[in-house]
């Protein structure tokens, strides 16, 4: 749906084209082996490389796509089509959902356990095809802003076989979206309920993800009391990649503490090691 939409928007100047894309799509979902006239984008199939991220760096990204097919995402937030902790199937748009009012930026993360999920080289496919199809996979253009300042910033970052693009595209989804904030909109959404978009079969069962590395990152104002859980006593606290001791994290690692620094209430943030940072 996505794909048909984007192609006769981009060439609604041709009927005749329109209709050759309205007969190939109905030939291919009646299993023929019609194939599409252009290129399929290439991507790299290395578990270092994030193909597909939707989160800002440094904090805990509602999706990563690796190379190799792995899919992780915080279990309290799934992406994958109600099998999780979480039983909706609704998109992300920043750290908000998508819905038909507008959420303000959310309340700090709570300490958060990551889940992954299997894609098979066909789904990987399909959500590659969908960006491309949306353009997505290219140099970004400037994304109107539209001066929404209590909405956070919508962050993806794409990876082909020829390179990255970084879209971020601040209060995505505060309106009805047109031009390019409808294109990356739609893929969000998308791939926001991937088992949806590329089929039970194409997507394998959910289980706990625990890394061996985690980042952690030191600084910023801690927020109120009411805020972020505070970072376990007796736990080290250092920056960079570390090991954590999980058992000391019973609700989940992943997220933002706060802890006394040098006598100063600190912002504490820890991701888990993920395709494409720097923990490799």
């Amino acid at each position: 749906m996505f794909m048909l939409r984007s192609i006769l928007r981009r060439r609604r100047h041709s009927p005749l084209l329109a209709l050759v894309v309205l007969a190939t799509v109905g030939a291919a979902a009646c299993g023929s082996s019609v194939s599409r006239t252009d290129p399929a984008p290439t991507y790299p199939t290395s578990s270092d490389i994030a193909l597909v991220r939707i989160g800002r760096d440094g904090n805990l990204p509602q999706l990563v796509i690796g190379g190799d097919g792995w899919v992780y995402f915080p279990s309290a937030e799934s992406p994958t089509g109600g099998v999780s902790t979480s039983d909706s199937a609704s998109g992300f748009v920043g750290s908000g959902r998508v819905s038909s009012r507008p959420a303000a930026i959310p309340a700090p993360p709570e300490p958060t356990p990551v889940e992954r999920r299997r894609l098979t080289p066909a789904g990987i496919a399909i959500v590659m095809d969908l960006a491309d199809e949306l353009g997505l996979l290219a140099t970004p253009g400037p994304y109107e802003d539209p001066g929404i300042t209590d909405m956070s910033t919508t962050d993806v970052t794409l990876v082909d076989g020829a390179g990255t693009y970084v879209h971020d595209a601040s209060a995505l989804g505060f309106d009805d979206e047109t031009g390019n904030r409808k294109d990356l909109l739609d893929f969000v959404t998308a791939v926001g309920d991937l088992r949806s978009l590329v089929g039970s079969d194409n997507l394998g069962p959910a289980e706990a993800y625990v890394p061996e590395l985690f980042a952690v990152s030191i600084g910023g104002a801690a927020y109120s009391a009411d805020g972020p859980a505070d970072w376990p006593a007796g736990v080290a606290l250092e920056e960079g990649c570390i090991r954590l001791p999980v058992a000391e994290f019973p609700t989940g690692v992943a997220g933002i503490y706060v802890a006394d620094v040098d006598g100063t209430a600190t912002r504490i943030t820890v991701v888990p090691d993920l395709p494409g940072d720097d923990c490799g």
